[in-house]
């Protein structure tokens, strides 16, 4: 009776694993046609920032106004860039 339900367990878990991981593939990025969504340089550059303002350590010891963008590179992929700041 153990095995059976130990059995039963590992057949659950392994169901939830593995349409948890189809249902994630098909919906990479949030883009329900599964793939990335195509994001602009000052989309980018904003989504960029933001996380620095937003970021533990600018909140806790950070200067307001003492952020500004100093460089940006043009990664190696499609909608892919580095900024500086």
């Amino acid at each position: 009776m153990r095995r059976v339900l130990i059995a039963a367990l590992a057949l659950l878990v392994l169901g939830a694993v593995a349409g948890g991981s189809i249902a994630w593939a098909k919906t990479a990025n949030g883009n329900p046609d599964g793939g990335l969504n195509e994001v602009s340089l000052d989309e980018s550059r904003t989504i960029a920032e933001d996380y620095l303002l937003n970021g533990p350590t600018y909140k806790f010891d950070g200067i307001e106004g003492s952020v500004f963008l100093t460089d940006t590179t043009i990664g190696e992929s499609p909608h892919c860039w580095t900024f500086v700041f």
